[in-house]
């Protein structure tokens, strides 16, 4: 009892902190204050959807250093105040940078329905059912697969924690209950992030298709398609888009997490 009463008191005192702190802060750093913990916040609350990785951990110190940095800006000396103001507003160009990217792919499809193959890029289960994410791209995969009735169907995803199946085969059920021939469906199985899901395609898309070209779409969220395009030119594929939406409420920590995955992908 008495360790909770501590606790409890610890908490009410860092609030108090907090709200004074905050205060006594002026736009800029209340909007520091403001997006650092919300991006805490909301990188906590979707931790169970996209499991523990590093661009997981990134976005969290992320969001601790800008709260932090927002927090301490008004005790702060003139030249320290003058180097969190650059720090906040390089950060805020390039993220603007970054989402200008990220958007040019996701709002446009380019898929035409004539493509020989169409790669389905998996997004995680929850034991043997698609994650909300995995959901709205199997969605969109429908749509396509109705207006590309023959196009071979590469279902991407390897096995990863917290999964009963490999996300492919997920993707395989799916298809299957919601009336899609399964002789048409081959599984990259193997795979645990984007540049292995097209690594992994490539080889199947070389045998299948061994005595021609082949033309390729691909069906991704539409925060990932920059990227995922931008992949599987690196491995050799060019390949048109069909993207799914992404619900409102999983934009801010997945278009943040994107832009850390679209810098390590780039430094790579």
């Amino acid at each position: 009892r008495g360790a909770k009463k501590a606790i409890g008191q610890l908490a009410l005192k860092t609030a108090r902190g907090f709200l004074s702190s905050f205060a006594r802060m002026g736009l800029l750093g209340k909007m520091g204050a403001v997006l650092g913990l919300c991006v805490v916040v909301i990188n906590l609350l979707l931790a169970p959807m996209y499991g523990v990785s590093i661009n997981a951990a990134i976005g969290l110190i992320f969001g601790l250093s800008l709260l932090a940095a927002s927090l301490s800006y008004p005790i702060a000396s003139f030249s320290q105040k003058l180097l969190i103001k650059s720090a906040f507003i390089a950060a805020a160009l390039f993220l603007f940078f970054i989402c200008c990217l990220i958007v040019s792919e996701g709002v446009k499809n380019t898929a035409n329905f004539s493509e020989d193959a169409v790669i389905i890029l998996g997004s995680g289960i929850r034991g043997e059912e698609p994650s909300i994410m995995l959901s709205k791209r199997l969605e969109s995969a429908l749509e396509y697969i109705a207006k590309n009735p023959t196009a071979l169907i590469i279902a991407t995803g390897g096995q990863g924690y917290g999964e009963d199946i490999s996300e492919a085969e997920a993707i395989k059920r799916y298809l299957i209950t919601n009336g899609v021939n399964g002789e048409r469906i081959v599984l990259e199985d193997r795979s645990g992030n984007t540049y292995e899901n097209f690594v992994n395609s490539k080889r199947i898309l070389d045998a299948f298709f061994s005595d021609r070209d082949y033309a390729v779409a691909v069906v991704t969220s539409d925060f990932h398609m920059y990227r995922a395009l931008q992949t599987a030119k690196r491995c050799a594929i060019t390949a048109k888009s069909y993207n799914a939406p992404l619900d409102w409420y999983l934009r801010a920590a997945s278009f943040l997490r994107e832009t850390l995955s679209i810098v390590k992908f780039a430094l790579t």
